[in-house]
């Protein structure tokens, strides 16, 4: 416990600092509310922002003009490539020159299959490793098909993109397993209400 000599001192020194400032109103508000008019900051947000800063010379970005080359390896493939001209994320795409157009009765459904279980690769990974991948480069990947091309498209940072063209390359020719078939015959079933189901959560599915 205090001393009574301790109470009454701090007792006394309150009551001191509250005639002072009590005896110049508004004299907490200034103290509080300082601001230091020497500094940067002060100065640049003082100025109207319509109107230039005198004396300030902006850096311009030179405006690059993209670069393309075509590349046609011995396998087939040819690969299209675009320069960089402005930071961001690195997009790239696998054309497939297959569409349902090549279908026939009884392989018919199979690009909706492979697009409903996309992610299920089987020799060098599987879909729990390519989820976790997509997730941790902060991009996307996702697979299109039409009558005449198969299309697999993603984008991530310049970090991850090794490793994500390689999950793409994978998604695109590794085989799928009997399990992965399976699944893709009852997605093909249940299309429309897995559409449905999903669209619930996607307020940009039905535009």
């Amino acid at each position: 416990m205090l001393s009574k000599a301790v109470t009454e001192y701090n007792r006394f020194v309150l009551s001191a600092n509250y005639r002072r400032f009590s005896s110049k109103p508004f004299i907490l508000k200034r103290i509080f509310n300082t601001v230091d008019t020497s500094t940067t900051a002060f100065r640049v947000a003082k100025y109207d922002p319509s109107t230039a800063l005198t004396g300030h010379k902006p850096v311009y970005a030179n405006e690059d003009i993209a670069e393309y080359n075509v590349t046609n390896l011995n396998n087939g493939f040819t690969v299209l490539t675009e320069s960089q001209v402005f930071p961001g994320s690195i997009h790239m795409g696998f054309l497939i020159d297959v569409g349902t157009r090549d279908e026939n009765q009884e392989t018919s459904g199979s690009l909706l299959a492979l697009k409903n279980t996309y992610l299920k690769t089987l020799k060098h990974t599987n879909e729990t490793i390519n989820y976790g991948m997509i997730q941790m480069s902060g991009g996307s990947m996702q697979m299109d098909y039409d009558q005449e091309r198969t299309y697999f498209r993603g984008h991530c940072i310049e970090y991850d993109t090794v490793d994500m063209f390689q999950m793409m390359v994978d998604l695109a020719l590794e085989p799928r397993s009997v399990l992965a078939a399976n699944v893709a015959r009852s997605k093909n079933h249940k299309t429309h209400d897995l559409y449905k189901h999903l669209a619930k959560y996607d307020p940009f599915a039905e535009t």
